[in-house]
């Protein structure tokens, strides 16, 4: 297993938070879900948000409903993987969990909100994206390995 430091860990400043509502259209609890999964996966992954097509690729399983698409539009904020550039996939499973990949290295980590905190937010939405727990997962990332990435760790904000 392995540990993760995250003292360094990117916190996500109003401005960021009012930037990525502007992206997004408007406020809800969702977007500031993608947005922090996206920043804790990069911090544990070492790298930097993605300026082209191919430093990172984004995977997001999520559903079809509303929340769905706001929690992808934060990750796309955050993580610079869009849509447009190719380099995030949609897998419809119903949950709200990022698997972003660091290309060059090959590694990859992937970063699921836990049950009861999505609950909880339904109440807080406004700390959303400061107090929400992850489960997290790292592994080396090929096309075949990807459903077996199970080496679980826990972070929490």
């Amino acid at each position: 297993m392995m540990s993760i430091n995250m003292e360094n860990e990117t916190k996500i400043t109003p401005e960021e938070l009012l930037d990525g509502q502007y992206f997004h259209g408007h406020k809800c609890p969702a977007m500031p879900q993608g947005l922090r999964a996206g920043h804790l996966a990069m911090d544990i992954l070492g790298v930097q948000r993605a300026r082209g097509g191919g430093e990172l690729k984004a995977i997001v399983e999520i559903g079809d409903h509303h929340f769905s698409g706001c929690f992808a539009d934060g990750v796309q904020f955050a993580t610079g993987c869009t849509f447009g550039k190719g380099n995030i996939v949609k897998e419809p499973l119903g949950k709200f969990a990022l698997t972003l990949i660091d290309t060059r290295t090959k590694r990859a980590v992937r970063v699921s909100s836990k049950y009861d905190r999505m609950k909880w937010i339904g109440y807080k939405i406004k700390h959303a994206a400061a107090t929400t727990a992850y489960i997290v997962t790292v592994n080396r990332y090929t096309p075949r390995s990807y459903p077996q990435c199970t080496t679980s760790l826990l972070s929490q904000s």
